[in-house]
């Protein structure tokens, strides 16, 4: 017998259905990982960015608020305001008095002495002529024009070196703050202006901690000029760069995002507003080392489910191994035995429903060679052996519906619970299923179960609060709360996650995650989680369903097989034992020359029951309509069957047609029919089976040349099979049509659309 390959098979659908259950999980699982994994790193980079421009944000408004210190210092000591206005009145009124000039020339060197970033301070009249300075070269120059002096008689303010060429030193990068001098009725009357150092600004953006190997720092202004700290400035003497950009939103305060820098990188940005020197403090990091983690994160979770696939793949080739094998061996059995090697027998070495159909089959063949061997005998026992089918049958049934859901759910719960951990990474999870009023463990990961495997839905639990709630309930730190269940087998637990496990708004049980950190758990985490959960209770739904399922299916057979052993074998058997009776008597009786008659009316039964148990052996095959297509299952029921039984039967196509599966199905099952007829009823000795097209019609003849029936009175009393035959051809459109007569063999015509 030639074996079926591909993936029609069991064996290939079982193993293409454990790598696609492996794989699927393992993608979703995977991509949410990436997206997570994603969001997660841009966050961190983003704080990251936040933090490191908080602490520059603050030693910048600590460096500016010294300078203006030193300004507001010049004029907060006694007699220092009442000097500062007599020498800016009389330079507003183009006089100049030396003493008061000199004292205040003194005052100002000595905070400039106490000052090391000081490099001189000025007193400037409204005109812009510096009236005093600590340089008495720089008095009498005028400032007029200059944007420090004219913002500093407004307000206190600062100017940076972005255009040295417009500083009142040109070519010096020097940092200027300044601020209004009042009169004592509030007028202004000039500006005190300090000329200080740059070189804590640029320690301040050349500190670049915190940002990694690729980060920066620099300074944004209004025209999108960028000053950042350089060892090789070339518009500016070493230490500070100022590069001219177009677009002056290019880094707009308060935003992060990813954009490329003056450079042309990749690289997350964030910045901050410096009020106090009205520029944008911006800090970035090269994309490729901000996200190193991300990328290391994703290539870890893409090996574990590769991993997963392979371990899937392999597990499916085991267990399809162990399931198929018997399969097709017992096949081969069916075959040999159907081929007349009545004294084979199928292993039963197995305890699983395969070997319940192995010991049947043994048990039909050993029956059948009793039967030929001793009849007498084999009618004693036949009853027996009935009766101890039926409650093997039926047992099988209870047992294969209660180990069949059992396996199944567990193996599923089992791996959601070890999925779950291995790709999350918690310390312990286990799911429990409801049951009456009381949660009961069902799977759990490790090597230890939790102690408390039921659980009351009254009782004082997170997990007995989920389920009574509807709602997942976090505790992000056990020891304080007060409906946490310590257990003794899971004592590390600190932080725990409990789903409930619905359909719709029934509850059926719940999941539990544990975790060995506080705060493990956040809001994404139980949406997550609840999402896997609602696939999981629609798993164990499933599951349940399909275990229903197959109990039906086995009912249903086992109900069929019961029918046709009633009908057809067990109404022989009988017929022999009262022949057998009757030849007994006739013996007994002195009358031996009816023997001869009883033996021939005993040997057509005994070819009857063969044909009958034939029949049913051939029909527990596996269809082979869906592989060999229409003529090829009518040829190997011909070859399998008539043929077997010396009937000289054939089959004749005019031409191939390709037809839908639905006509092929229903013309088979006609034919099917009509030859059991034909072997059962007619006596036939030859069966002709033509199939041909006429005029987009398909007819199907089925011929015999055995005894025929009575239909002169108009449509013959059809039984079962008659009437099922015409039914199936009016369902495509068709009709069926019979031609007999006593001693005239049967003809069955069938004609549907071709399409």
């Amino acid at each position: 017998m030639n074996r079926i390959t591909g993936p029609r098979t069991i064996r290939g659908r079982l193993r293409a259905s454990f790598v696609l259950m492996a794989l699927l999980p393992a993608i979703g699982i995977s991509i949410g990982a990436a997206i997570l994994g994603y969001v997660d790193g841009r966050q961190r980079a983003n704080d990251q960015l936040r933090s490191v421009l908080t602490t520059k944000a603050l030693e910048l408004d600590t460096w500016s608020e010294s300078l203006q210190d030193v300004l507001q210092a010049a004029l907060v000591e006694e007699f220092a305001t009442e000097r500062a206005t007599i020498v800016l009145g009389l330079a507003n009124d183009q006089k100049r008095s030396d003493y008061y000039t000199g004292a205040m020339r003194t005052r100002l060197r000595l905070l400039q002495d106490q000052s090391p970033q000081v490099v001189e301070l000025l007193i400037v009249d409204r005109d812009g002529h510096v009236a005093v300075s600590t340089d008495p070269a720089n008095e009498g120059r005028s400032l007029a024009g200059q944007r420090i002096v004219q913002d500093g008689m407004r307000s206190p303010s600062f100017q940076l070196p972005f255009d040295p060429s417009a500083a009142p030193w040109s070519g010096s990068p020097w940092v200027f703050a300044a601020r209004p001098v009042l009169g004592q009725d509030g007028q202004v009357l000039g500006a005190i202006i300090a000329r200080a150092a740059w070189d804590p600004l640029v320690a301040i953006l050349a500190d670049r901690a915190g940002l990694g190997e690729t980060g920066t720092l620099y300074l944004v202004d209004a025209s999108a000029r960028l000053l950042l700290a350089d060892d090789e400035a070339p518009d500016l003497p070493p230490g500070l760069r100022v590069i001219e950009r177009e677009g002056a939103g290019a880094n707009s305060a308060g935003r992060f995002g990813i954009y490329r820098d003056y450079r042309g990188e990749r690289v997350i940005g964030a910045d901050r507003r410096i009020p106090n020197l009205g520029l944008t403090l911006v800090a970035e990091q090269e994309q490729a080392e901000a996200f190193r983690v991300i990328y290391a994160t994703l290539a870890i979770n893409a090996a574990i489910s590769l991993l997963a696939v392979l371990l899937a793949s392999l597990a499916a080739f085991l267990i399809t191994r162990s399931i198929t094998d018997p399969l097709v061996e017992l096949a081969d059995t069916a075959t040999k035995i159907a081929d007349g090697d009545l004294g084979r027998a199928a292993s039963v070495a197995r305890s699983d429903e395969i070997a319940v159909l192995a010991r049947a089959f043994n048990s039909m063949t050993r029956q059948l060679r009793d039967l030929i061997l001793n009849l007498e005998t084999r009618v004693q026992e036949r009853t027996a052996a009935l009766d101890r089918r039926a409650l093997q049958m039926e047992t099988s049934a209870q047992v294969s519906r209660e180990i069949t859901s059992i396996l199944a759910l567990d193996e599923l719960l089992r791996r959601v619970v070890d999925l779950i951990k291995e790709s999350f990474g918690y310390y312990h999870v286990h799911i429990s299923l409801l049951e009456e009023d009381e949660l009961v463990l069902k799977a759990s990961t490790g090597e230890i179960a939790p102690r408390h495997s039921h659980i009351k839905l009254e009782a004082r639990s997170l997990n007995a609060e989920s389920a009574r709630a509807n709602r997942a309930v976090v505790s992000n730190d056990v020891q304080q709360e007060p409906n946490f269940l310590f257990d003794s087998a899971l004592s590390e637990t600190r932080s725990e996650l409990v789903v409930p496990l619905r359909l719709g708004d029934r509850v059926i049980g719940t999941m539990d995650v544990a975790s060995t950190e506080v705060g493990a758990f956040t809001t994404q985490d139980a949406v997550v989680l609840q999402s896997l959960g609602d696939q999981v209770a629609v798993a164990i739904e499933n599951t349940r369903l399909y275990a229903r399922t197959r109990e039906l299916a086995v009912v249903e057979e086992r109900n069929r097989l019961a029918r046709g052993l009633h009908d057809s074998v067990t109404q022989s058997l009988s017929s022999l034992g009262i022949l057998v009776e009757g030849w007994r008597r006739l013996i007994r009786a002195g009358e031996p020359y009816r023997v001869e008659t009883l033996l021939d009316r005993v040997s057509q039964i005994t070819d009857q029951t063969l044909k009958e148990m034939r029949l049913m052996v051939y029909e527990l095959r596996p269809s082979t309509l869906d592989e060999a297509g229409l003529l090829g299952a009518l040829h190997l029921r011909i070859e399998m069957v008539e043929r077997r039984f010396g009937i000289d039967a054939r089959l004749i196509a005019e031409e191939f047609v390709d037809l839908p599966a639905p006509v092929e199905e229903t013309l088979y099952w006609i034919a099917h029919e009509a030859l059991n007829n034909a072997l059962k009823h007619s006596a036939a000795t030859r069966v002709t089976v033509h199939i041909r097209c006429e005029t987009g019609r398909l007819i199907l003849e089925v011929t015999d040349n055995g005894c025929g029936f009575d239909c002169s009175g108009g449509t013959p009393r059809r039984g079962v099979g008659l009437s099922s035959m015409a039914e199936r051809a009016q369902q495509l459109g068709g009709e069926l049509k019979i031609v007999t007569a006593p001693g005239q063999g049967t003809t069955i015509l069938a004609a549907v659309p071709a399409g």
